[in-house]
């Protein structure tokens, strides 16, 4: 599983990371795919849940490859409300009733909004097929609301682990980086308007680690130059991420100007999962010369 050496006051901690659901998986492997992502960080001893894939059953199967202890199961995180980041979440919950704990789940209240995409052949539903009252019952509620996004906020984010912070309210100070897709949304099902989706629901997670920071995207539908900007804001520079981009259809202009932004910000390390596509993986790496650049698959250990 991935290291990471974390510092503060002369205590080390180790992040310890792996990809639970990925859209790919490695030939041969145990693990399932499907287009949904997870990712599980092990710190201390301590876990914490990044999403929780698209489905029960290959969320739950390629945990329990893990064989994680999940009496140690702290916190989750869910970077937004769609189905492929949250469908695994009311089995998970009721498996940790079983074994008696009750973790802290950080959701923005925006993700109970009914989510949908338009095609051809209407608005079809995308939204979280689990009940809010569920979550209420079975985990620890915790503040993570999304200040406005014009809104600039002294110091640094919530933070919910040693060297473990909430990055929310991305500016959107990168105009190219429009959200791309046919997304929308409804307060609820009483709603008969169909409203653009902002994605203000979206939480993306810092790392801290010897003197440097990765953030944990979900699909980045704020785009991943927005969020790193706004995180080096806050934390100071970036020096990789791991995540969802959401480049996977995205125009050669776009993902130019995001190839060349990337690389002035000094980006070391990027590991591309879930909607970001083979084509940006492989962009990326021409353009960045001397940066590390991946795919991600299902059960991959990264060392950051």
């Amino acid at each position: 599983m991935v290291s990471i050496i974390y510092h503060l006051s002369d205590i080390y901690y180790v992040f310890e990371i792996r990809i639970i659901v990925d859209n790919l998986v490695a030939y041969g492997s145990e693990f399932w795919g499907e287009h949904g992502f997870s990712v599980l960080i092990n710190s201390s001893g301590e876990l914490t849940l990044f999403d929780v894939g698209a489905s029960e059953e290959v969320f739950m199967h390629n945990l329990r490859i893990c064989e994680e202890d999940l009496s140690k199961l702290r916190r989750i995180v869910i970077s937004h409300g769609h189905y492929d980041h949250t469908g695994g979440l009311e089995t998970l919950l009721k498996t940790c009733s079983k074994v008696g704990i009750k973790p802290e789940i950080y959701i923005n209240p925006f993700a109970f909004n009914r989510k949908y995409s338009k095609g051809e052949k209407g608005y079809i539903y995308r939204g979280m097929r689990i009940n809010r009252d569920f979550i209420y019952e079975n985990a620890i509620m915790k503040d993570a609301i999304v200040k406005g996004r014009e809104e600039k906020e002294e110091g640094k984010e919530k933070e919910i682990g040693e060297g473990m912070y909430l990055l929310t309210g991305v500016v959107q100070k990168y105009s190219f980086e429009n959200i791309e897709g046919n997304f929308y949304i409804r307060k609820d099902e009483k709603d008969e308007n169909y409203t653009k989706d902002d994605f203000q629901d979206e939480i993306s997670l810092v790392l801290e680690s010897e003197g440097k920071r990765y953030v944990i995207v979900g699909c980045a539908h704020s785009g991943i130059v927005n969020i790193i900007s706004s995180a080096e804001e806050k934390f100071g520079k970036i020096s990789g991420f791991l995540g969802g981009t959401h480049l996977v259809n995205a125009k050669v202009a776009r993902m130019q100007n995001t190839a060349d932004i990337l690389k002035k910000m000094g980006i070391e390390r990027a590991y591309l999962s879930h909607c970001s596509g083979m084509r940006a993986v492989a962009f990326l790496s021409s353009i960045l010369e001397g940066s590390y650049i991946s795919q991600t698959s299902a059960g991959m250990i990264i060392k950051l």
